[in-house]
């Protein structure tokens, strides 16, 4: 008799410190099978292990499913990082043998629906300007060297945009002359 209780007391145990044993046996039906199996009820025992392998199917089942999603979703950003590495469109990296003209220059853009600044026009940028000498110099402009102004800093176009928006060659030394020496 000590004998049994002594094996009932490490299954207990054993039991007890094993977590998904430990869960199985929180629910009151197979706690209840467990007790009636410890105590010799054959029949007990068979429902015990049927219930068992269910619940452990399930654990198991969830657990690959779970890895599944977590190497499909490592595998996708791998995919996604060595695409975009393979594909990367650069706007602002040299074209080919040219130093100065970009990829992003070499795309019309007409559009200043996206400009979101204070000055939208050449005369709002001459309305910002706080100093008087340089609100009377660019009112002395012509119109045209206003709109390569206005372009420039108010919309922050490139030279070579510009000269395509007004139309005229574009020449780096008579749009941005160089610096005196």
């Amino acid at each position: 008799m000590n004998k049994e209780v002594s094996g009932i007391c490490k299954c207990i145990t054993l039991f007890s410190t094993t977590p998904v044993i430990n869960v199985f046996l929180q629910d009151c039906r197979n706690s209840e099978l467990f007790h009636l199996a410890i105590h010799g009820d054959h029949q007990a025992l068979i429902r015990l292990e049927t219930c068992f392998q269910k619940y452990f199917f399930k654990i198991r089942f969830i657990k690959y499913i779970s890895s599944i999603v977590k190497n499909c979703t490592f595998d996708y950003n791998r995919r996604k990082y060595f695409y975009e590495k393979r594909h990367a469109l650069i706007l602002d990296k040299s074209l080919a043998g040219d130093t100065e003209t970009t990829l992003i220059e070499c795309i019309p853009s007409n559009d200043l629906s996206f400009f979101d600044g204070s000055a939208h026009t050449p005369e709002d940028l001459y309305n910002s300007i706080d100093n008087d000498q340089l609100a009377d110099a660019f009112h002395s402009l012509k119109i045209r060297q206003k709109l390569i102004i206005f372009y420039k800093y108010s919309t922050s176009y490139k030279d070579i945009e510009i000269a395509r928006l007004l139309n005229i060659c574009h020449r780096r030394d008579i749009i941005d002359p160089p610096a005196p020496e």
